[in-house]
């Protein structure tokens, strides 16, 4: 797939994707009042980061009700922590152990477990910061810089790449890297937030075979429409 292809692939999905709702402004459950909403959006990523989407609401509720702030999850150990997660929740202990050494990081570095700085800071720079945090991913680093700081960055990791790839919006077997870089070049840095977050409600609410096939019709459709018309 060439890139003119790619892009008018990605916008006839996103196209229809806006067609069917606005962007969802903020996601369930929101921050509490003395939460940092930059950590609380950090750890709502790596629990989200290659879950299936219906269950992250509720495993982050479980975290938030198990803690009185986030500084706990830093002292608790991860395996406290994945307890903590519905039962048979995807690599739980592994992405508690990568939540706690991104909040010992950001301790060391802050003297707190706190990153409202990074709003404050140039675009680029919060997204270093981000990346340079121990047990930090692509996907919660693009994530966090995105919705919290304004970075231009496009967040994918394995569900919202099979959300793609089933509408033959992106090749099979493409890298997550791979996709998210296109993404990021083909989307303008205003449009990366709301285009995202309807991604994601799609995934929500279309999570399983029904939502995906009538997806991928939609686009083949699409294609031999265009295609009878050349």
């Amino acid at each position: 797939m060439n890139r003119n292809e790619f892009e008018q692939k990605l916008g006839e999905f996103f196209g229809d994707l806006a067609s069917r709702a606005e962007a969802p402004e903020m996601d369930a459950p929101a921050p509490r009042e003395n939460d940092d909403p930059v950590v609380h959006e950090l750890v709502r990523s790596f629990l989200m980061d290659g879950a299936p989407r219906s269950g992250v609401a509720g495993a982050m509720e479980r975290v938030r009700v198990s803690v009185v702030d986030f500084n706990e999850l830093r002292v608790m150990l991860a395996e406290e922590t994945a307890s903590v997660l519905p039962s048979r929740y995807p690599s739980a202990l592994e992405r508690c152990k990568r939540i706690r050494a991104a909040l010992h990081g950001v301790f060391q570095r802050e003297n707190a477990t706190s990153l409202a700085h990074l709003r404050d800071e140039p675009k680029r720079s919060a997204r270093a910061y981000l990346d340079s945090l121990p047990g930090i991913t692509p996907f919660v680093a693009a994530r966090v810089a995105l919705l919290c700081c304004g970075s231009h960055a496009f967040p994918i990791d394995t569900v919202l790449h099979g959300v793609l790839e089933r509408a033959g919006v992106v090749e099979p077997g493409l890298s997550l890297q791979t996709v998210s870089g296109r993404l990021e070049r083909a989307i303008r840095a205003g449009e990366a937030s709301g285009h995202y977050r309807r991604l994601e409600q799609f995934a929500l609410t279309a999570a399983g075979p029904a939502g995906q096939t009538k997806t991928a019709k939609r686009s083949r459709v699409r294609g031999a429409r265009a295609a009878g018309k050349s």
